[in-house]
């Protein structure tokens, strides 16, 4: 009786549920991929900002600005920036596990989509040494050379006027 079930033809209704499951498990794979994607982005100007602010703060009024204080901000941006930089790094492998996933279910459940696919060349952006994550990379260790800078022409200001 079960073999029977098995070579049964799926109904209509069995079809359209199975492309409704498949189309659901596809778009939450991208769905989870633009979430990571703007908190990545989101997380990143939140620290550009706050390093632009520290550093217009510090260089508003330099004679304010002590060695200890210019040495907090310099830590302080050295710090949120490194650690952007690490959250930068962090999202990519969930980002590509999603990206994996969302091909995997087309492949096995949309075959005629998989033709389409391969006509199409892909971007392997792996090797790209300007993609979205290493450019917002390359923001922060910029903004971190720009701190260290900062700092060493500060106690260079300082030094000499002492």
């Amino acid at each position: 009786m079960k073999d029977i079930e098995k070579t049964k033809k799926p109904k209509k209704t069995d079809d359209f549920n199975h492309y409704e499951s498949f189309h659901i498990f596809y778009q939450s794979q991208y769905d989870r991929i633009d979430k990571l994607e703007s908190r990545r982005e989101n997380f990143c100007n939140y620290v550009i900002t706050i390093s632009a602010g520290l550093c217009v703060l510090c260089l508003s009024d330099p004679e304010k600005l002590t060695t200890a204080n210019s040495f907090i901000a310099f830590l302080f941006i050295l710090v949120i920036n490194v650690v952007a930089i690490i959250f930068i790094t962090k999202t990519r492998p969930f980002i590509k596990m999603h990206q994996k996933r969302a091909e995997r279910a087309s492949s096995i459940a949309e075959p005629v989509f998989n033709m389409i696919k391969k006509d199409v060349e892909k971007i392997y952006s792996n090797k790209d040494y300007f993609r979205r994550d290493r450019v917002y990379s390359y923001l922060h260790g910029t903004i971190i050379f720009i701190a260290i800078l900062f700092f060493i022409l500060n106690l260079k200001i300082k030094i000499c006027f002492c």
